[in-house]
């Protein structure tokens, strides 16, 4: 047996302790309170008992799919559509990979002042879907700017975890604005290239540029400060896509600029063309819902009680 709630049961039984609270007159009305309340709170657990064990069919794809996601504080500029931030258009974008690859491994690298493992290959899709939904960028006073020669070694390690698996695919997306403040060349990504089976370098922002408000917890709770320049006006970022189409050009993959996630669908598309697809069984034990029984007399009680009560005024 297995209870799964639809309200949290310490909240439920506050609610509860309150509506007995609320004391009836006489003890036939009391009582039939006590007993609406107990069914309110067991049809709230949704009290599941096991049921036949049952074949259940998973897809499978041979693909390890990593996500590189640049989360510096360019990628909350909000110009992408509908006033998205670019952060918030990689999550959609990266959702619907998922979905259309439903059945591969997932892996999630970030890079700021720092590259690492958001989450190791995964064929979870909730778990990878929560983990990118939590990327916030480095508070102002932290970051060192934007560096594309700080994720190259873990690509590369991330990339040789997957291949170390039998029979196959691997694919990295990049995601990034394309900006490269630091004053620096950007080392080749040709090796990323040379070990990976596809992907693309996907960028988002645009030319004439976004604000930057990134949301800060401090004891006051969650703020919002705007990104100013060295002449406290607000900073505006800007894509640069030759930085991606650079790249794009040595990992020997697609350069998309993202407007909306069906953008993405043919480069999707030739992935699946050239991946193998079955299916995975495993056996589970199924559940049987029983709130349902326990609707009917509460109905019953509820009804009893709105006549009751409707003959006394």
């Amino acid at each position: 047996m297995s209870v799964n709630p639809i309200i949290p049961i310490w909240l439920m039984a506050i609610i509860c302790v309150g509506l007995l609270l609320l004391k009836r007159k006489g003890w036939v009305a009391y009582i039939r309170q006590i007993v609406i309340v107990l069914l309110l709170f067991t049809i709230n657990l949704r009290i599941m008992l096991p049921d036949n064990e049952q074949v259940v069919k998973t897809p499978k794809i041979n693909a390890y799919v990593l996500f590189v996601i640049d989360d510096t504080i360019s990628m909350v500029a909000n110009d992408m559509p509908d006033d998205k931030t670019r952060l918030e258009a990689v999550a959609e974008d990266c959702n619907y990979i998922i979905d259309n690859m439903n059945g591969a491994h997932f892996g999630v690298v970030t890079f700021n002042n720092m590259a690492q493992i958001l989450t190791p290959y995964t064929n979870n899709p909730d778990h990878v879907k929560s983990m990118i939904k939590t990327i916030t960028p480095l508070r102002e006073k932290y970051a060192q700017g934007s560096s594309f020669n700080l994720c190259q070694g873990l690509i590369a390690d991330q990339i040789k975890v997957a291949r170390d698996k039998e029979d196959t695919n691997v694919y990295v997306f990049f995601f990034s604005d394309g900006e490269n403040n630091k004053d620096e060349k950007i080392k080749s990504y040709g090796e990323v290239g040379n070990n990976i089976d596809g992907g693309a370098v996907l960028g988002y922002g645009s030319k004439a540029g976004g604000k930057m408000d990134l949301k800060v917890t401090s004891k006051y709770g969650v703020e919002t400060v705007r990104i100013k320049d060295s002449n406290g006006k607000d900073a505006i970022s800007c894509i640069d896509e030759d930085n991606l189409k650079k790249i794009a050009g040595e990992m020997n993959v697609d350069y998309i600029k993202v407007k909306e996630p069906d953008d993405l669908e043919k480069t999707i598309n030739g992935i699946l063309d050239n991946v193998k697809m079955t299916e995975e069984e495993r056996t589970e034990v199924g559940k049987i819902e029983t709130y349902y029984f326990f609707i009917p007399p509460l109905a019953a009680l509820l009804l009893w009680d709105f006549f009751h009560f409707k003959r006394k005024v």
